[in-house]
Parts: C-alpha cells; sequence; structure tokens
C-alpha cells in the first residue's frame, strides 16, 4: 500500500493531541506495509457520498479520512479529526481527477454547500447565471478551465461578491478557489489559465500527468521512509514539500541567465528562493567549497534562513548564507582590498558619512552645502556611478537629486569629496559604497567569480552599486 497526502491533511494532523499524531503516523508506517491487516480499520462508511473514502481508526477517539484508490494501491489521507468532526467532514466530500488542470481534487459535493443546494445542469446544458452575479462574463468552459468542478457550476454561477465567495472556502478545489478569487481582483483571465496549463505536464496519460505542478502543489506521495521519519518528528513542514505551479517552475527552470522574481508580500518569494538553491545544490556538479551563495539584506534574516535552509536539506558545505554586508567585507579582505586596520564608514562604530563632511566643513571649507547634501551627492551620484575623477563628475546626468549644479557647484562639490576621501585616508576609514565599487572592479578586470550561482533575497533593498557586486560574484551564464 502506498501513501500520499493532501496538503489541507497536514493541518488536521498537526491539531491532533501528540499522543494520536504518533498513533496516527504509526498507523501510517503499519498501512505502508501491509494495507490488509485487521488492525488498520479501514471501512467504507454507507452515507460517504464518494463510495472510495474509508475510515482508518487512530484511537478510540480519533478517526482518519483516506480514499481507497480506483485503481492502483495508493491510498490518500485527506483529512484527521475526532470520530464525529471528521465524519462529518467525509460526508459530502469528492474526490476526483481533474484533466483540464491535471490534478486531484477535494471539494464538496452540491448538496453538502452551505448555501443553494441546485443540482448541476444536465449534460449538453449551460447553467443560467443571473445578471449581476460575479462571473456572468465567464462561460461554463472557461470556468471548467480554471478548475470548477462541473458539479459546482451552479454555486460559482451564485457567487456576488468577495463574501460570497469565501463561504465557499472550505468546500471548493484549492485552484478554482484561488482562481476566482483573483477573478474579482481584477486579475486576467487569460493570465490564470495561462498559469494553470504552466503547471501540467503536456503529457498523454494520467499516470505522467500525476507529476504535475497543478498536482503537486496539493498532494504529496510518501514513497519513502525518510518522510515518514520527518513526519514522526514534526519537521515536514508544509512549505518544504508543497509548492505552487508558479513556484516550481521558478524552482526547476534551466534559466540562461539572470532572473528577477517579483511578487506581493505573502506570495512565497523567499520560500522559492530556498528551494531553488536546494535545487542548484542538487543538480549542479560539486565543486571545491562552497559554490553556491545565498544572501540577503539583512543579517537577521540570513540567521532565520539558515535554520529553514538546514531543515531543507541545503548543505553548509556547498552553500553559503550570508548577510549581504558580511559577504562584501569578507571578500574584500580575501582580496587584500580591505586590511586588517581599516574600518568602514558607518560600521561597527565607525563615524557616520555625515559626521565626516561635517568635520570637512568645519575645517574652513567654505561652500552653499550642507553635509547631508554631500553625503548624499558621494552616494547617489559619485559611487552610484562609479565615478573616478573630476571630468567624470562634470559629464555625468544627476536628474532625480532635486537640486541643480552649476559648473562651478560642481567643482565646489568634488572639492569636497578630496577632502573627505583624505580625511578618511587619515582614519583608516573606506567608504562602504567606494568599498563595493573597488570589490566589483577588482573582480571584473581579473575575471574573479568568487561563486557558480547566486540567489539574493529582497532584492528590491539592493542599490545600483550592491547590483553591479552581485552581478559580478558569478559567471554571467
Amino acid at each position: 500500500m502506498k501513501i500520499a497526502i493532501y496538503h489541507k491533511a497536514f493541518d488536521s494532523i498537526f491539531s491532533l493531541p501528540r499522543n494520536e499524531q504518533k498513533a496516527f503516523l504509526g498507523m501510517i508506517n503499519k498501512a505502508r506495509e501491509d494495507s490488509t491487516m485487521a488492525s488498520l480499520h479501514l471501512e467504507p462508511i454507507s452515507t460517504f457520498r464518494d463510495k472510495q473514502l474509508r475510515t482508518m481508526r487512530i484511537t478510540q477517539k480519533y478517526r482518519a479520512i483516506l480514499r481507497a484508490p480506483d485503481t492502483g494501491d495508493t491510498y490518500t489521507v485527506l483529512h484527521t479529526g475526532n470520530h464525529d468532526e471528521a465524519m462529518a467532514w467525509a460526508e459530502n466530500k469528492m474526490f476526483e481527477w481533474n484533466p483540464r488542470t491535471e490534478s486531484y481534487q477535494v471539494f464538496t459535493a452540491a448538496e453538502g454547500l452551505p448555501e443553494a443546494k441546485a443540482a448541476a445542469p444536465a449534460a449538453g446544458e449551460s447553467s443560467d447565471p443571473d445578471a449581476g452575479q460575479a462571473f456572468e462574463a465567464y462561460s461554463d468552459e472557461q470556468l471548467l478551465d480554471l478548475g470548477v468542478p462541473p458539479e459546482l457550476l451552479p454555486a460559482a454561477r451564485g457567487v456576488k461578491d468577495a463574501d460570497d465567495l469565501e463561504r465557499l472556502y472550505d468546500h471548493l478545489p484549492i485552484e478554482a478557489l484561488e482562481s476566482l478569487s483573483m477573478l474579482l481582483d481584477g486579475t486576467d483571465y487569460h493570465l490564470l489559465v495561462q498559469t494553470i496549463a504552466e503547471g501540467k505536464t503536456g503529457e498523454a496519460s494520467e499516470d505522467a500527468q500525476r507529476a504535475s505542478g497543478n498536482n503537486l502543489r496539493s498532494f504529496l506521495p510518501l514513497d519513502s521512509e525518510d518522510l515518514i521519519d520527518k513526519m514522526l518528528a514534526g519537521e515536514l513542514a508544509k512549505w518544504k514539500v508543497f509548492l505552487h505551479p508558479t513556484q516550481r517552475k521558478l524552482v526547476t527552470t534551466q534559466a540562461k541567465g539572470p532572473t528577477k522574481v517579483t511578487g506581493g508580500a505573502g506570495t512565497g518569494k523567499t520560500v522559492a528562493a530556498l528551494h531553488r538553491t536546494k535545487w542548484l545544490q542538487d543538480h549542479s556538479a560539486p565543486a571545491a567549497g562552497q559554490d553556491i551563495v545565498f544572501t540577503t539584506f539583512t543579517r537577521t534574516l540570513a540567521r532565520n534562513l539558515s535554520e529553514d535552509a538546514a531543515q531543507l536539506g541545503i548543505r553548509t558545505d556547498r552553500v553559503r548564507i550570508v548577510a549581504f554586508d558580511e559577504l562584501f567585507r569578507e571578500l574584500a579582505r580575501d582580496y587584500g582590498l580591505l586590511t586588517g586596520h581599516q574600518r568602514v564608514v558607518g560600521v561597527n562604530g565607525a563615524r557616520s558619512s555625515v559626521e565626516l563632511f561635517n568635520e570637512v566643513l568645519d575645517g574652513g571649507l567654505a561652500m552653499d552645502y550642507d553635509a547631508g547634501f554631500l553625503a548624499a551627492e558621494y552616494e547617489e551620484v559619485k559611487c552610484f556611478h562609479d565615478l573616478r575623477d573630476r571630468r567624470a563628475y562634470f559629464d555625468v546626468s544627476r536628474r532625480g537629486r532635486g537640486v541643480g549644479l552649476t559648473r562651478k557647484g560642481r567643482i565646489e562639490v568634488w572639492r569636497a569629496f578630496e577632502a573627505y576621501d583624505e580625511l578618511k585616508a587619515k582614519r583608516n576609514l573606506v567608504d562602504r559604497y567606494e568599498l563595493i565599487n573597488d570589490l566589483t572592479r577588482y573582480l571584473n578586470e581579473q575575471g574573479e567569480r568568487p561563486f557558480r550561482h547566486l540567489v539574493a533575497d529582497e532584492v528590491q533593498d539592493f542599490t545600483n552599486v550592491e547590483l553591479r557586486l552581485l552581478r559580478a560574484l558569478v559567471p554571467e551564464e
């Protein structure tokens, strides 16, 4: 007997009391060895709408709901709970293969829905959308292509607004619920259909289609003792195994160059980034030392991600997870660009650039610009464009700086830059952006590439100066 698990079943399993969790997982181990064992108590229930659903006794009080296969020997765990709650959950649940999405679906039969109990339209007929309904602009075929089961077309047609759809949250298949929610939010229908298509295998046989991204987002085959052990240890968190098809495509893509991934907060970018790192580790030949770097902007986030990475099986001998500031300073030391007695401006107690420019002005350099303006000009113009001399500064565009400078003004500002550089040298200080530029230039001129693969999280926090260094850390291919 093989076992698969439905993603929503995770929540019900981990809501069980601890002893019942252990009992459930013990029963699953037994089932994998021999599904005919009487002690499993796999029983059909006459009141269940789906006649392939079975109950499995966990303890006297608790039950698991499994779906027996139509063919083959893979049983799918759909839910766990106390006896009465589990029986009520399963009474009107259906488990069906949807060829349009290449995925199994769990949904509530029409008569079990909380609102309308309209029957499904007869074969060949179209349901009659009422005026003012949320999805009246879409045909039945279009809604079916979004994963709505034929039996639930009338329920989808009855949705007037987001509140109506929310009442169907526990009753619609996940891809249908997601697509309908996004339609209400204004997402283009064709984009949703394209996303579903990208999660399909393109294979003809149903057996091959079961490996589709759409199916794997909700159903995990528990096909190894290792996975069972991780469940027993509470290590098999949902984010580690269930990926949205869009995430899975990004994780496994054979990229030809840099790829930027964007999305709103909470859409799973960091999870996808960690899985991508694991995929790179598993699908590239090992090199000497750490050849994959995962960097992010804050040290705290890097520490937290290191813990998640270890649980995902990311190896520290191959992968370096490090905050950007720690990474660039370490590399600068390795290449002799930052000596032991030098400190970086504004780091570890060193004075900030504004404080240093104030010293420059207090030293008798008279001009109409304050220290804050000069520090920002140094960072946002000189370092942003990696300007090396006064002539380059005279020629560069300062668009967006808000304060115009005449040629005389630029001469004065460059004189302040020179005084700032002299003061830094006297104090054994180096400007942060200046050091990043020096490191980027060194790597490019020497043809040095410290890593083979780079994953950068929270990339919106990086400036152009920092992004240029990220580009230089790995080969362009």
